[in-house]
């Protein structure tokens, strides 16, 4: 498979840890048309941790759905122009840096809360080098600036946002 290829297809499965956010109780609707699981927690009231990990492994699930609609349609005539690489990887980059703000408002079980942060830093450092690089060498590149965040989540127990899992 050309290197361009397994990058896009390893996006689609790596980074859904950057949808790792949903809190209050208002149902909303996610970018991706899916409804964002409430959680119906009052202001204050920490999650359950299974709860939290429904919630977030759900999420997960639509992120994947989600960037398979960013970055499938880049590759189906082959490889990206310059532009269309540079707009998918902006794209992912906005939607990594919109989750990590919601990430960190997100309500998590005390018993968790110090891990839940553990994932922040590794995003913003993951959308960082996707800006550095931009688009076109991010693609071609091999490497997966959001793998530490979703080797956290792993570890947490959020399956759907460990590609590795």
């Amino acid at each position: 498979m050309h290197r361009i290829a397994r990058t896009a297809v390893r996006l689609a499965i790596a980074a859904p840890i950057t949808l790792v956010a949903a809190c209050g109780g208002d149902e909303r609707t996610h970018s991706t048309g899916h409804p964002v699981v409430a959680t119906h927690a009052a202001p204050g009231t920490r999650l359950s941790l299974a709860t939290w990990i429904t919630t977030v492994n759900d999420l997960c699930v639509a992120h994947n759905e989600a960037l398979a609609q960013v970055v499938g349609p880049l590759f189906a005539d082959g490889l990206p122009g310059e532009a269309a690489a540079e707009a998918a990887a902006d794209e992912i980059v906005r939607r990594t840096r919109t989750v990590a703000h919601e990430i960190d408002e997100l309500n998590e079980p005390s018993s968790i809360a110090d891990d839940v942060a553990a994932p922040l830093p590794a995003l913003d450092a993951g959308s960082d080098d996707i800006e550095a690089l931009g688009g076109p060498a991010f693609f071609a590149s091999n490497d997966d600036p959001y793998r530490p965040a979703a080797r956290i989540a792993g570890e947490l127990g959020l399956d759907a946002c460990d590609n590795e899992a």
